[in-house]
Parts: C-alpha cells; sequence; structure tokens
C-alpha cells in the first residue's frame, strides 16, 4: 500500500511538473501572437492606404457636390418665389382688365 501511494504521489508531481513546463511556453507563445498581431495591422494598414486615398477623394468630391445641390436649390426657391409674384401680378392684372371691359360706366367716358 505505501507503494502504492508513492507511485501515486509520483504520478502526481509529474503531472503537476508536465503542467508547469507546458503553461510556461505561454507567455513566449503569446508574445509570438502579438508580434504577428502587429504584422498583421501594419500589413492591412499598408493594403487600405489607397483606398483611404480614394476616400478622401471622393468624400470631397461629396462636399462639392452637396454644395452645389444646396446653391441650386437656394437658386430655385428665388425663382419659385419670383415666379410666384409675378403670377400675382398677372392674376392683379387680369381682375383689372376684366373690371374694365365690364364696367360700362368706365368705358363711356372720354
Amino acid at each position: 500500500m505505501l507503494f502504492f501511494c508513492f507511485c501515486w504521489y509520483c504520478c502526481k508531481i509529474l503531472y503537476v511538473s508536465s503542467n508547469l513546463s507546458y503553461l510556461s511556453t505561454f507567455p513566449v507563445q503569446i508574445q509570438a501572437l502579438e508580434e504577428n498581431l502587429i504584422k498583421a495591422k501594419a500589413e492591412n494598414n499598408n493594403r487600405l492606404i489607397p483606398f483611404n486615398s480614394v476616400i478622401l477623394s471622393l468624400e470631397g468630391e461629396l462636399k462639392e457636390v452637396r454644395a452645389q445641390v444646396q446653391q441650386k436649390v437656394e437658386s430655385y426657391k428665388e425663382l419659385l418665389c419670383l415666379k410666384m409674384k409675378l403670377e400675382k401680378e398677372i392674376k392683379d392684372y387680369n381682375e383689372l382688365m376684366q373690371s374694365i371691359t365690364a364696367d360700362p360706366e368706365r368705358t363711356s367716358m372720354p
């Protein structure tokens, strides 16, 4: 029984020591993975640089187009306002002309 207990104890010690040696490799693996991550980020950034310049260019064009659209909207509003004023003047003029032609006393005056 003493031999069995000793053997079991030795197995446990070996098991724990093997796990400790396995666990001691983790910092090295973590460092290698972190270095790989840094390299991957750098490669991705290098791949994205051309796209960033295209995106910035397109954003600039979009701002210009928005400014042009806003200018067109303001111009359209001004023209619409002018059109409404002219239509009112034409309506008033037509009403005036109809009242002159419909009033017999006005047509008979010298």
